[in-house]
């Protein structure tokens, strides 16, 4: 079955000529935000899963501004703008705030040099909770945080084993995708009784080993649930992990109260899970409360990108990195002249807000991997990287909030191994998608992947868009189009005559009926009864 999108009164195809032309002065997408809804209009709001957990401290709270204590960087020898190496004087400011039990480690307006030995295997590494990097602002005249060179792999078998300028991870071991199911040394339980999704509470063969506070994953691996989760669509031959290996989930949780073999989480839970099909409850050590601001981080890549051509063009200059950490942040912050920009790693409601990537085009964007319920919101790519803003590997619950692209390049990706129950919300683009991932391990997108209010402002004209064609007609392919279970697409606005073709869920034209500008807010504001004061002052 195949179905067209009826095109907002933009798509005539001058005005979209004029459209795309003007992008880069556009006022954001505004949908309207009615007083109340009609029937139809809650009903198929009521139909999609509940995003609005997403973002610092799951969408409730507006991200602290610390006031101390301060640790200057300057006072521990760093010196902005003498072109000296700055690296060592600023670790001894974030080793101090760490012995302090954190603190704002604090920089001054200039710039300050990162490099300071060849190889450069390791930059700055935060690896304790209660730590807030602070800059001067990320504009001009503010603070500058330079690498000019790329870091250096610590396995050369490993394209993307290099360090970023900045990495907030603890010393345990985080969550590994080829692990899912080891306890590495901490607590674990298995599932003793079904649960839906939606439910908040759940019980365990053994909780002796959590205490309220913990952070847990749900977490699978197994072929058990893959019709479950693949809604009985097909897998290709070439699909191998998902094949063999099964489906794999991490799902993470803070535990709010324990009774007997009962926890009860601060977030819904977003899978159905039986006893019987593998489902393990694993601590996790995670940092807390860490924070990035108002920095400008530059690095030295000035050639034309060229996807997967090296290291050096795929992951040598990335920006910052957050692995295990809860409720933490990068905000107002700039990226530029990088490989990659702000990706967070097996976190937990946690945010990128009010960033934006500039100068020479990269690899990635912004983007959410390994992690639950964590909000990319409001940040802009002014250079057109080769992947936009990512959900992947294993993420759930990313939203993506009013993110706009303004050049060709860097659509929305889905990059494998297991994203699922996405939110693409009131955003803007010129490209549409360009998802990515190791042909095993697509594919790109599992379940409850939606598109809300999206405006695509694409030089090309789209005929149609196909998110599951299993390739039989042509199987010594090993790409086929962008792979997503059933996705929905409500108030999408795309090229005249464009086609969407099933599998897909629901489909609602741009203006078919009145909603909410923003699903991420409208859910938002009906779960906590009257908009958050963070929201307020965002808008």
């Amino acid at each position: 079955m195949r179905h067209r999108l009826a095109p907002c009164v933009l798509f005539h195809s001058l005005a979209l000529i004029s459209a795309c032309v003007a992008l880069a002065g556009a006022a954001p997408v505004a949908f309207g935000q009615p007083e109340s809804l009609t029937p139809e209009a809650e009903a198929l709001i009521a139909s999609l899963p509940d995003y609005s957990y997403a973002g610092y401290d799951f969408g409730e709270s507006a991200i602290p501004d610390v006031r101390g204590p301060i640790f200057d960087v300057t006072l521990y020898g760093a010196v902005p703008d003498d072109g000296r190496p700055d690296r060592a004087a600023i670790q001894a400011a974030i080793d101090a705030a760490e012995k302090a039990g954190g603190g704002v480690v604090l920089f001054p307006a200039g710039r300050f040099d990162l490099a300071d030995q060849d190889p450069l295997f390791e930059v700055l590494h935060v690896k304790a909770s209660n730590i807030v990097m602070r800059g001067a602002g990320a504009g001009p005249g503010g603070t500058e945080l330079y690498l000019d060179r790329p870091t250096a792999l610590i396995n050369e078998k490993i394209s993307w084993s290099n360090q970023p300028m900045l990495r907030f991870e603890p010393d345990q071991k985080a969550i590994s995708s080829l692990r899912i199911r080891e306890a590495d040394g901490h607590a674990k339980a298995e599932l003793a009784a079904p649960v839906a999704a939606g439910e908040s509470t759940l019980q365990v063969d053994d909780a002796s080993g959590f205490a309220v506070g913990d952070i847990v994953s749900l977490a699978i691996e197994s072929t058990a649930v893959n019709e479950r989760f693949l809604e009985g669509l097909g897998v290709r031959e070439k699909w191998t992990r998902i094949r063999e290996r099964g489906v794999v989930v991490n799902e993470l949780h803070l535990i709010t109260a324990i009774d007997g073999n009962r926890l009860t989480f601060r977030a819904p839970i977003l899978v159905d899970a039986y006893p019987g099909e593998g489902w393990s409850i694993i601590a996790r050590p995670m940092l807390r409360h860490c924070g990035v601001e108002d920095i400008h981080f530059r690095g030295n890549f000035t050639e034309p990108f060229v996807h997967h051509k090296n290291y050096i063009h795929d992951n040598g200059y990335l920006g910052v990195r957050m692995v295990a950490c809860f409720r933490s942040w990068v905000r107002r912050c700039r990226f530029s002249d990088l490989s990659g920009a702000a990706i967070m790693t097996a976190c937990l409601a946690s945010a990128i807000l009010d960033c934006e990537y500039t100068g020479n085009p990269g690899h990635t964007s912004f983007g959410s991997s390994f992690g639950t319920r964590n909000l990319i919101g409001r940040c802009t790519d002014h250079a057109g990287t080769w992947h936009g803003p990512a959900a992947s590997h294993m993420a759930a619950g990313t939203v993506i909030w009013r993110y706009r692209g303004y050049v060709k390049r860097g659509g929305y990706d889905f990059h494998a191994t297991s994203p699922r129950h996405t939110l693409i919300d009131a955003s803007r683009s010129v490209e549409f998608l360009n998802s990515g991932g190791a042909v095993g391990s697509l594919p790109n997108h599992l379940d409850k992947l939606t598109f809300w209010n999206c405006y695509i402002d694409s030089h090309e004209h789209i005929n149609e868009l196909n998110f599951w064609d299993l390739l039989e007609d042509a199987p010594e392919q090993r790409y086929g189009p962008v792979s997503a279970v059933r996705p929905n697409f409500i108030g999408l606005s795309l090229p005249e005559h464009t086609e969407i073709i099933e599998p897909i869920g629901r489909v609602v034209p741009a203006g078919a009926m009145t909603l909410p500008d923003s699903l991420y807010e409208h859910q938002l504001e009906q779960r906590l009864g009257a908009r958050p004061a963070w929201l307020n002052r965002a808008r």
